[in-house]
């Protein structure tokens, strides 16, 4: 159950800029409990007072406005993909004001995607000009049942490290561990409620060179299912009898429209970077190459006879195409919807190619989630967070926490 001060500071990032008395309304507090909760926020700097604003009917002073200190904290958001890393930082009010990026070379070993991490995060915590409070991560899956671990058949450099646990006895802060597109659903949901494009549901789907994951958000809060998330969209058979694919079945979605089944049609060879080759495939589209172009086209082909299935089932109310890689899911999509539009959409429903979109935050989508995800739980719950300002006020003149000195799981 929210606490009063989670109550305000939700309301508050819902709503904007409100007076105490407007807060009392919204959160069925008293005025009294009103005052005292802000004054608490306001103190640890979570909150400010600002302009004051219109004077009710019946005169009186004009009320002091209260808001979010969007300055106040900062949260990291870290995507794991195969072919290289992101990491984020996103601020008290939901805006992402860093990004960095580092490409992994295919069958990284375990020491060397830690050492890749660690540098992503301390580059970030290096960067960050208010307290880092949470660390959110969204990876390719499966992941172990409570989320605390990684478990890929696809990506094996991280199984079995207990990189939760790992990385938060090194930061000193809160570390959640979700599904790429589970992390990024929750990230398109904040920025689309913040351009007032509210949704009920929301299906994010993501694309990288060796698996396409789909996540779903649905009033409010994700599908999580033992393994971190609805589950990998790629390994929906569309061609029954079809390509032999690694999970033992045949004609898996991924063996046609994943960034390896798209370097496959144009004969390219992937090396150990496939995200650069994947990179240049969209640049040579995007100047105008046919055999690029088409080969996007056609792999969004496929993608779209998969999410026409996964779209009879679930009909969430916004379909979300990203990628690992900028611009990618910008060619997807287009074939995705030359499929589409060719379907029968049921009289007086919303059809589905109206209610697909591309990633507003492109390929730092994931990154950007995993911290929304760790934002929105301190909103919930900001007396942990007050507990986290006041220890690292005490640590001010001590070291910035570092790189992790235990071992990785061997």
């Amino acid at each position: 159950m929210a606490t009063s001060l989670g109550l305000i500071m939700t309301t508050l990032d819902r709503d904007g800029v409100r007076p105490r008395h407007a807060l009392a309304d919204a959160t069925g507090l008293t005025r009294a409990t009103v005052t005292n909760a802000a004054r608490t926020l306001i103190d640890h700097g979570l909150v400010v007072e600002t302009d004051r604003g219109e004077a009710s009917r019946r005169g009186g002073p004009r009320p002091i406005m209260l808001s979010i200190n969007a300055q106040a904290l900062n949260f990291v958001g870290l995507d794991l993909r195969r072919e290289k890393f992101t990491a984020c930082l996103v601020d008290l009010g939901g805006r992402m004001v860093a990004v960095s990026t580092r490409p992994v070379p295919l069958g990284v070993s375990t020491a060397d995607a830690l050492a890749a991490i660690d540098a992503l995060l301390d580059e970030l915590f290096a960067r960050a000009e208010a307290p880092v409070a949470g660390i959110g991560i969204g990876s390719v899956g499966p992941l172990t049942a409570r989320d605390t671990m990684i478990r890929s058949r696809a990506f094996t450099a991280l199984n079995d490290v207990p990189i939760v646990a790992r990385l938060a006895e090194a930061y000193g802060v809160p570390v959640v561990l979700k599904t790429g597109a589970v992390v990024a659903a929750h990230g398109e949901e904040r920025v689309a409620a913040e351009q007032n494009r509210f949704a009920t549901s929301v299906a994010f789907v993501v694309i990288d060179y060796a698996g396409i994951g789909l996540g779903l958000i649905s009033g409010g809060e994700g599908w999580i299912t033992d393994h971190g998330g609805i589950g990998e969209l790629g390994h929906v058979v569309i061609e029954r009898g079809g390509r032999q694919c690694s999970c033992g079945r045949q004609g898996c979605l991924l063996e046609y429209a994943s960034g390896a089944a798209l370097l496959e049609l144009l004969g390219i060879e992937p090396d150990a970077h496939p995200g650069r080759l994947i990179a240049g495939v969209v640049q040579a589209a995007e100047q105008g190459d046919p055999a690029a172009q088409n080969a996007l086209i056609a792999v969004g082909e496929h993608l779209g006879t998969a999410l026409t299935d996964m779209d009879r089932i679930l009909r969430p109310e916004r379909i979300v195409i990203g990628a690992s890689h900028e611009g990618l899911a910008d060619w997807y999509l287009r074939g995705v919807m030359k499929y589409v539009r060719t379907l029968y959409d049921t009289e007086g429903e919303r059809p589905l190619w109206d209610r697909l979109v591309p990633a507003q935050m492109g390929s730092a989508a994931i990154a950007y989630g995993a911290g929304a995800l760790q934002l929105k739980h301190a909103l919930r719950e900001p007396d942990a967070i007050l507990d986290h300002l006041s220890r690292h006020a005490r640590r001010t003149d001590g070291p910035r926490p570092g790189r992790p000195t235990t071992q990785p799981a061997p």
